[in-house]
């Protein structure tokens, strides 16, 4: 089961990606 904790770092690692991809 995924913390809160959990869910903000997926969130901000996907948010760096598509910020790579929009390059």
């Amino acid at each position: 089961m995924l913390t809160e904790q959990d869910m903000h770092s997926m969130i901000f690692e996907v948010d760096s990606y598509i910020e790579l991809l929009k390059k």
